[in-house]
């Protein structure tokens, strides 16, 4: 296979190419190599946004509304571009100023976090979490997280799933969840947050958060941070601009502590997403059209195979296939 289409390959070599653009030392295939692929030069030219957005951050109004006072690592980032070209490479090199740029372009660029405590649940399986803050996290079923505790901040990367968060106050260190691009600040209150992979759903239920909607590389400049107040929610989809931001609806947002889940007029394609965190097998659905159906329903979390026989005496549906195995939910034909 050729490595000049893999992704991983494409990103290393931005990574030093940006490097050695910024006066670090670099290694010989950089130094030997320039993009030279429409990939390759795409992937340099977003690595080299998010350096210059690090290197910015500190500045940034929105940014420490955000996260608060930039750390140490922001700092030192800031401190390593303000130097002149007369500073000797290598002396730099040998103070970790290199070592620490690397790892800053991949934690903005390649969305890594410090290693932290990963914690994740199965099909069905729902999971109480007591971090060292004395916060609480409910995590939801087939879903997982990392949480890494630092002096400045907390930091939850949720993977997609389902958590209902219990925050400790602590103005000292805001309290920061990560959910694909969109970044959620609190200092302490009660929330849940739904994630599928490209929309995610914020509803509050006790003091207000602050959600930053997604953009890019974390380019925060146009992007003002958006307050949820308790008793409401903020659905956050892909590419818009503003959050769609309104009351919740009669439905708690923690029902399915209680073992059950229930939905008010919400599209189809939700509530199978669900359904596939609490059964064995896939339930794919076979259209847009069909994914956007929307519904009021409520069913057992441990009947959710019942709700998916009962479905097309509600929507005109048909189930191909073999629940729990694999089934595809296609448009019943009429007549």
């Amino acid at each position: 296979m050729n490595g000049d289409h893999n992704p991983d390959v494409a990103r290393q070599r931005a990574v030093e190419w940006l490097l050695q653009s910024k006066g670090f030392d670099a290694s010989p295939a950089a130094r030997r190599h320039a993009p030279h692929s429409a990939e390759e030069l795409e992937t340099y030219l977003r690595a080299d946004e998010a350096w210059e957005t690090l290197a910015n951050l500190k500045a940034d109004p929105d940014y420490a509304d955000l996260l608060g006072p930039p750390t140490w690592r922001e700092r030192l980032v800031g401190w390593r571009l303000s130097l002149k070209p007369r500073w000797n490479r290598r002396s730099l090199w040998t103070m970790g100023g290199a070592a620490v740029a690397t790892g800053l372009v991949a934690l903005a660029w390649l969305g890594v976090q410090p290693s932290g405590t990963v914690y994740n649940t199965n099909i069905a399986e729902i999971r109480q979490l007591s971090l060292e803050d004395g916060s609480t996290i409910a995590l939801g079923a087939k879903s997982r997280l990392e949480v890494t505790f630092s002096n400045e901040q907390r930091v939850v990367d949720m993977q997609p799933g389902e958590a209902f968060f219990s925050v400790t106050p602590d103005p000292g260190r805001p309290f920061v969840i990560r959910a694909g691009d969109t970044l959620i600040s609190v200092v302490g209150t009660k929330f849940n947050v739904k994630y599928d992979g490209e929309n995610v759903r914020v509803a509050v239920t006790e003091g207000k958060v602050k959600v930053a909607p997604p953009r890019p590389l974390l380019t925060f400049k146009s992007a003002p941070m958006v307050p949820v107040e308790a008793g409401k929610e903020a659905l956050f989809a892909p590419n818009a601009e503003r959050p769609a931001v309104k009351p919740m609806t009669s439905v708690p947002a923690e029902t399915w502590l209680s073992g059950w889940l229930a939905y008010e007029d919400v599209p189809l394609k939700e509530i199978i997403a669900d359904v596939n965190r609490y059964l064995p097998g896939e339930v794919v659905i076979s259209s847009e059209q069909l994914a956007q159906e929307r519904l009021t329903a409520s069913f057992r979390a441990d009947q959710a195979d019942a709700f998916l026989e009962s479905l097309p005496r509600v929507v005109p549906v048909r189930l191909e296939g073999q629940i729990g195995q694999r089934v595809v939910l296609t448009e019943a034909s009429s007549g």
